[in-house]
């Protein structure tokens, strides 16, 4: 059964009030139209023109309705290229509806994607198991060295809410929690191997064909730093296959298709929400009932009682530079290790922040320290540790943190207010 797009018409109305009466027009015709050609020709003018709207300034202010808009545009794209037997560039334009739109996309995109992906099954576009993939287990090398812990972040076993907010959130105290994501599927530990993220297997048949934007370069705080989109079976082999074979000394690689060389330049699938995007990796992880804790009693701003849910998947090596965020955060480790600083909010003047739109992030390189340039860097305390498979970090709002990967690592953090 075709799926049918319907056009909200307050939505409608807020376009046409802000200038955007053409786009609304051309959607309401493209909406109702059955000609294959016309539909490819309205929807193609919305698609430039949203576009066009997205990019015209800064992201954060970009107004709802354009992404709103671009996310129909791109949906009836996705029609388009559906009807003229296209399901792989179909389902990459879906994504790219879902990443610009976020949660203005469509209601009916995960129905299509149902549909294009079952197209992609039945034409046997599905790529099968690789025999290397089998050999394989994310996480598991280690390419760097692991650090002998100064001030090591203390650990706790499953504290109760309440104990969580008065001793460790009220506190602005780092802590990491140990036992609290036994029955994540993601971990293999309760469900099996069949879901683990572990699973290169896996991760390929449920997420490979899927359009991802992955940053390119050591930091974005570096003259070398951009973004491609990818599929995440790309990047799979372009940034992560490579160096695992490379450090397990796999020689037995399938000759047999092309297996593209490790990128000079590294990749990181960083700060994404992935699993809005991906249902089916969302089911891999449980939201923990400490993200439901707040720090101010009987908090009614509901804007902010969102959690927002972003994977962090690179390879051995990969940093976020040292920052904060304005919001309370628990990094989970899925698959791999990773080292963490943490440095306390007063502790600000000796970190150089940044002027102007990266104020949240410091100037310094915390493994290649410029002791004239930053001489106070050097007095200022801090926490740190190693985080591994199946723990979570607890950092406070505002507490600058240091984040570095030990091996091919895969986290999920948990932002909320």
């Amino acid at each position: 059964m075709p799926v049918e797009l319907v056009l909200p018409s307050l939505f409608l109305e807020q376009l046409r009030e802000s200038g955007g009466a053409a786009i609304a027009d051309l959607l309401l015709q493209a909406a109702d139209v059955d000609d294959a050609e016309l539909l490819e020709t309205l929807a193609s003018a919305v698609y430039e023109r949203s576009w066009e709207k997205l990019h015209c300034g800064s992201w954060k202010d970009v107004l709802p309705m354009w992404r709103q808009a671009f996310g129909f545009a791109s949906f009836l794209q996705a029609k388009c290229l559906l009807q003229h037997k296209q399901p792989l560039k179909c389902l990459k334009m879906l994504d790219m509806c879902l990443m610009m739109a976020g949660p203005f996309a469509p209601p009916e995109s995960p129905k299509l994607i149902n549909e294009v992906e079952k197209q992609i099954i039945n034409a046997g576009q599905l790529l099968k198991p690789r025999l290397d993939d089998e050999m394989l287990s994310i996480g598991d090398e280690m390419v760097a060295q692991r650090p002998q812990l100064q001030f090591p972040v203390q650990r706790m076993e499953m504290p109760t809410l309440e104990f969580f907010r008065h001793h460790v959130m009220l506190q602005n105290e780092p802590v990491i929690l140990t036992g609290a994501m036994e029955f994540w599927p993601a971990l293999g530990r309760a469900a099996g191997p069949d879901r683990a993220w572990k699973n290169v297997t896996y991760l390929r048949r449920v997420a490979g064909l899927r359009t991802v934007p992955v940053e390119v370069g050591s930091s974005y705080m570096r003259d070398d730093w951009g973004q491609e989109l990818m599929t995440l079976n790309e990047f799979l082999d372009r940034h992560i296959i490579p160096l695992l074979a490379k450090n397990k000394s796999v020689t037995s690689i399938d000759d047999t298709r092309s297996h593209p060389s490790l990128s000079k330049k590294v990749g990181y699938l960083a700060q994404h929400r992935l699993f809005d995007q991906i249902p089916a990796l969302r089911r891999d992880i449980i939201v923990p009932d400490y993200c439901t804790v707040q720090r101010v009693d009987d908090a009614q701003d509901e804007e902010d009682d969102d959690i927002t849910i972003n994977c962090w998947f690179g390879p051995g090596g990969t940093v976020s530079p040292l920052h904060f965020d304005p919001k309370d955060n628990l990094l989970c480790q899925v698959v791999g290790t990773k080292y963490v600083r943490l440095y306390a909010q007063e502790e600000s003047e000796k970190l150089y922040p940044t002027e102007g739109l990266l104020s949240n992030t410091s100037q310094v390189q915390v493994e290649d320290l410029d002791d004239e340039k930053f001489p106070q860097f050097c007095h200022a305390k801090y926490l740190e540790c190693v985080l591994h498979e199946g723990e979570m970090l607890y950092i406070p709002l505002k507490c600058w943190h240091y984040v570095k990967s030990l091996s091919t690592s895969y986290s999920v953090s948990f932002w909320w207010s």
